[in-house]
């Protein structure tokens, strides 16, 4: 969003009076603000940067404010542009250098998913004890956990988040520590089995550090890991099945991201909202978050996320009868994933338009659409929950039952078959017939 548009929100609250999103919107202005000032004249050094590893460094301590939450698109580019050149002066860097290069920048290839490359940075930054200052070693420390954790190597991201807190509460370090509690929370909530003691024990120990990441988070005084722990709390209460208390904290969570305009993570904050009011079975209030969630992501720009929020708004829509609504939203997520090759989670649309098409004639559609979304299904490796299947149960038999036994069998084997693009191309052609679209 531009500024020119950001200052439209901010006149347009105040002049309806709604108190509670001027400020919001005043917020993001500001930091909108802030962060073009700082891109602009990070952007000064772009002549310099291949110049000289000092310039570089310059740039790195210019743009690494902008790569804590919430991270923007615009400073992932600057920095990306730059990535070459990144490589360029940590091979060539001393330790201490090498080691506040990575402390100013890891951010960077967490945001972008370069985790193996951030790893092998930060070991090998690591690598040489006692060079560097404290609060670049520490920091390095947090990130090698961090990139440890994402690539499942849980015991190990242990040792350095414990080692990581140890150096944090030596040095006060309120943010840091809140942060390292939160991804300890997070590490021990992600192999919890809350069906046996020992998982339950685990999830314990989560809860403990997600709670002690909230505590260290008011003490700095930062929104953003504030929203972060809680957000922990409310997945942890959710695992538990204390489903209330999983909302009150999720959507304190949204709250605290959307006043630092962390679209993004405000964004997935309300997705899950839509997913426990779901399990909740209310579907008004699944409605309505999907809904934010989805214009979030839209003037994001952010596709992917967009794709999902689409065909979990679609199915709450079908489940209210709302169904031209679902369809459309079902085409425009399976349209969206065409175009990306995101194939994640395609079962759901496609069993969306097939538990929609039951409803009329030609019957073989629906079975096809069913028969597909269980094709992907097992193409990914995302079986259907027993909820999922109980749904669509009366539905399936009462097909079998229409439908002769050998074109039930056909439709069935020759979905087996069938490629992602397949059964997207295979599903928007079903309904290119508008008008008969409206028995629906």
């Amino acid at each position: 969003m531009d500024l020119a548009t950001q200052f439209a929100n901010v006149s347009d609250c105040i002049g309806r009076q709604q108190w509670t999103e001027a400020r919001f919107a005043l917020r993001k202005l500001d930091i909108l603000l802030s962060r073009s000032c700082i891109i602009r004249d990070a952007e000064a050094f772009s002549d310099q940067v291949s110049d000289t590893p000092e310039a570089f460094l310059r740039f790195a301590r210019h743009v690494a404010p902008l790569l804590r939450s919430p991270v923007d698109r615009p400073t992932l580019d600057l920095v990306e542009s730059r990535r070459e050149i990144l490589i360029a002066r940590l091979i060539d860097a001393n330790t201490a250098r090498r080691l506040e290069l990575c402390a100013l920048l890891w951010r960077f290839w967490l945001a972008r998913g370069h985790y193996a490359e951030g790893l092998d940075w930060t070991l090998e930054a690591l690598a040489t004890p006692g060079w560097g200052k404290p609060s670049h070693r520490v920091e390095v420390t947090f990130a090698a956990g961090v990139f440890l954790l994402r690539s499942s190597r849980r015991e190990e991201a242990l040792e350095f988040f414990e080692c990581a807190a140890a150096m944090y509460a030596e040095q006060a370090n309120a943010r840091g520590l809140s942060a390292v509690y939160n991804e300890i929370g997070t590490l021990y909530r992600e192999i919890a089995d809350t069906t046996s003691p020992d998982g339950l024990r685990l999830m314990g120990h989560a809860s403990w550090f997600h709670s002690l990441g909230v505590y260290a988070a008011s003490l700095a005084n930062d929104a953003s890991a504030m929203a972060a722990c809680l957000s922990g709390c409310g997945l942890v209460t959710w695992s538990l099945g204390e489903f209330d208390m999983a909302e009150m904290f999720l959507r304190q969570c949204a709250e605290y991201y959307i006043s630092v305009a962390d679209e993004a993570n405000a964004g997935y904050t309300l997705g899950n909202l839509g997913n426990l009011a779901f399990r909740k079975g209310e579907i008004s209030k699944a409605i309505t978050a999907y809904s934010r969630s989805l214009e979030i992501f839209r003037r994001m720009g952010a596709q992917p996320a967009a794709a999902f929020a689409m065909s979990n708004l679609a199915d709450c829509l079908r489940r209210e009868g709302k169904r031209q609504e679902a369809i459309r939203l079902s085409l425009e997520s399976l349209s969206l994933r065409r175009d990306l090759q995101f194939y994640t989670d395609l079962a759901l649309p496609l069993e969306t338009l097939g538990l929609i098409a039951a409803l009329s004639s030609p019957l073989d559609r629906s079975a096809r659409l069913l028969a597909s979304a269980d094709a992907m299904r097992t193409l990914y490796g995302r079986p259907a929950t027993p909820e999922s299947l109980d749904e669509r149960r009366p539905t399936e038999e009462a097909l079998r039952a229409a439908l002769p036994e050998a074109t039930w069998n056909t439709i069935r084997e020759e979905a087996t078959a069938l490629t992602a693009e397949k059964a997207i191309l295979d599903a928007i052609h079903a309904f290119d017939d508008a008008e008969g679209n409206k028995e629906l």
